[in-house]
């Protein structure tokens, strides 16, 4: 089987996608309990097997290490983004003159801004229910079916 998938066996490919979709999905979320999140993950994980093909031991080894591998990077970046927007949501500048003021507004709800758009598309969309449109936890999760 690794084989086939090192020479680009679609055949092979959807076998072990087939096999193993499941598993990782439900491991992903367990970890994250994002289900989104989680799909997006393990999304990544058959995305490089599929391109790099460098399976060098067990395919499951393989995918299992390769999920771990980014379910911790997707910790270290929210963990990352959630500091970044704490410093720009808290962030303050002296109240100089109305002008002064104005321009500094905008430079944080700018940078807010990019912050924001730099998030993966299902938390921007809970940050935007949540801190723009004021929705509770609740009603975040009835609208997205959460």
């Amino acid at each position: 089987m690794i084989a086939s998938l090192r020479e680009g066996s679609d055949k092979a490919f959807a076998l072990v996608y087939h096999k193993y979709y499941g598993l990782l999905l439900n491991n992903a979320f367990r970890k994250t309990n994002d289900a989104a999140l989680a799909e997006d993950i393990v999304q990544d994980v058959f995305l490089q097997l599929y391109i790099k093909k460098d399976i060098s031991s067990s395919i499951e080894g393989y995918l299992f290490t390769s999920l771990r591998n980014k379910i911790i990077s997707s910790w270290r970046r929210s963990i990352s983004r959630n500091k970044h927007i704490a410093a720009l949501e808290h962030r303050t500048e002296p109240v100089i003159n109305d002008a002064a003021t104005s321009v500094a507004l905008k430079e944080i709800k700018a940078a807010l801004s990019d912050e924001i758009a730099k998030l993966p598309p299902h938390c921007r969309k809970v940050f935007v229910l949540s801190r723009e449109q004021h929705l509770s936890n609740k009603e975040i999760a009835e609208r997205l079916g959460i």
